[in-house]
């Protein structure tokens, strides 16, 4: 046996794990401790749960952000609008904000001016929403939350409530709004 690096006991073995994705688990053959239950994983496990998590035809988990009502009402009529279900479009706005928006150059500007000029349009009480994700986003979102030192739900919030203050910002942001205009006319076809 092997010293484990976590708990320091020499109760690593090889043999199937589970790894938790989301509301799902995921059961491979690799070192792991018999002490504190701590996985070695390797790039080739990573692989083997990448494959299985974007083959997975359900969604990984769920999350429950708490949203201005305001927000939610204008959410749901640009969901209407672009002729996406309110889900999906929380989902399209949450992979705009971090695989288009986070590239900008200026985004820290940017995502404190928007983020502030939408916290006080979007002022209101706030409620319980379900949002389901699939494992690339889920992916993605444990990325992000995890440098920005956020929980997943967070995200979703910020990233909506950013989408939806540029779609509502009038000229104060154009670029922004004409691209994720853009974005949702090829996602709501895609979808």
């Amino acid at each position: 046996m092997e010293i484990c690096v976590q708990c320091e006991k020499e109760t690593v073995v090889f043999g199937p794990a589970t790894i938790k994705v989301g509301d799902k688990e995921f059961t491979l053959e690799t070192e792991y401790c018999q002490g504190c239950d701590s996985v070695g994983l390797t790039p080739d496990n990573f692989r083997q749960i990448d494959e299985w998590g974007n083959a997975l035809p359900t969604n990984v988990a769920e999350f429950q952000p708490y949203l201005p009502t305001k927000i939610i009402a204008a959410s749901e009529r640009y969901a209407k609008q672009f002729g996406l279900k309110w889900a999906e479009f929380v989902k399209a706005c949450t992979t705009f904000y971090l695989v288009e928006m986070t590239k900008e150059k200026e985004f820290k500007i940017l995502r404190s001016e928007v983020l502030a000029e939408g916290t006080d349009i979007f002022n209101s009480a706030k409620q319980k929403v379900y949002v389901p994700v699939r494992y690339r986003l889920f992916k993605q979102l444990q990325l992000f939350a995890e440098v920005w030192e956020l929980h997943e739900t967070n995200v979703i919030e910020e990233a909506l409530l950013f989408c939806v203050t540029v779609l509502e910002s009038g000229m104060s942001h154009e670029a922004e709004k004409a691209e994720f205009q853009e974005f949702l006319e090829k996602f709501s076809m895609a979808s």
